[in-house]
């Protein structure tokens, strides 16, 4: 897994993105939002139907305004919204996801690492207000998640403020009908790794790369803000596709295949439907966008901003 964490685990996958949040800072000077964002969106239609798709971040700063009226006029045109995750706040659930696939009863969390690497992750963790000791029995890449969150709190980004999360709450504000594209346990068995050694290996990239996370992370949330497909598709897609293949068409590709009769599923049906998935799926060759031009199905471009 390279490209600064397959660029910070795209922005923060869904399913697991609130463990090490309190406060986080608001808007760093110089980060403020654009004064007309225009984020990326789709619209598809047939005779019956008519399907918005949104691509979202996951994790965002506080006080950012990227809701402009565009994108609310067609949320509240919608009856249902459907998200990678429908119950994504759903604390029981994660919990038991997490215990299935983020913890090693064996605690072997600092065995195969150098000693350097054992001391770069204990300092790491004692920044973020943990230790090696106290997340003995966590699997190496669910540590580097925590490490992962943690950058993006110092950055001031939070999921709670992420698109996902602030379309469920006003969704279920309106009473919309909620639905997921997969399930939490479908996400994460997905995404953790199958292997001790993809595990290991996991960890590894994250120490060596995290601290490139904001170079990586602050263009990206900019470029989506802006609605610039160009300069997100090279960190989102052509950099991972090209450096690590088997992470990209595991988080990436294979995700987007499975979803795509799924759309073609509500495009059968009637009405106004709001899509919301992460941006990383609907760019690039292999996006659901693309695959659904492959399937005669037309996705057309809106735009979001004044």
């Amino acid at each position: 897994m390279k490209t600064t964490i397959l660029a910070a685990f795209a922005a923060i996958f869904v399913g697991f993105a609130a463990p090490v949040w309190a406060e986080a800072p608001k808007i760093p000077a110089g980060q403020a939002a654009l004064a007309s964002p225009r984020p990326p969106m789709w619209v598809i239609r047939d005779e019956d139907s008519t399907l918005y798709v949104f691509g979202t971040i996951h994790a965002m700063r506080e006080g950012v305004t990227w809701m402009t009226p565009a994108i609310q006029e067609r949320f509240d045109q919608s009856t249902d919204l459907w998200l990678e995750i429908a119950d994504m706040d759903d604390t029981a659930k994660l919990q038991a996801v997490a215990m299935k696939y983020m913890f090693d009863p064996a605690g072997k969390l600092t065995e195969r690492l150098t000693a350097d690497e054992a001391s770069d992750l204990g300092r790491r963790l004692q920044a973020c207000g943990a230790s090696t000791q106290q997340l003995s029995i966590m699997r190496k890449w669910a540590v580097g998640l925590f490490l992962v969150q943690c950058q993006f709190k110092a950055m001031g980004l939070n999921p709670e403020h992420g698109i996902d999360l602030t379309l469920l709450r006003e969704a279920r504000a309106a009473a919309k009908t909620i639905h997921g594209l997969e399930t939490i346990e479908e996400q994460m068995d997905i995404l953790a790794p199958d292997t001790p050694d993809e595990d290991l290996k996991t960890l590894r990239m994250t120490l060596s790369e995290i601290d490139k996370t904001p170079e990586i992370i602050d263009p990206l949330i900019s470029a989506w803000l802006a609605g610039d497909i160009e300069a997100m598709e090279k960190p989102l897609v052509t950099r991972i596709a090209d450096e690590d293949r088997d992470g990209y068409e595991r988080m990436i590709v294979q995700r987007n295949r499975s979803w795509v009769p799924r759309i073609k599923a509500i495009l059968d049906g009637e009405g106004t439907v709001f899509i919301a998935v992460g941006t990383a799926h609907l760019i690039g060759d292999d996006s659901v966008i693309a695959l659904l031009d492959q399937a005669g199905i037309s996705a057309k471009p809106i735009k979001t901003g004044s």
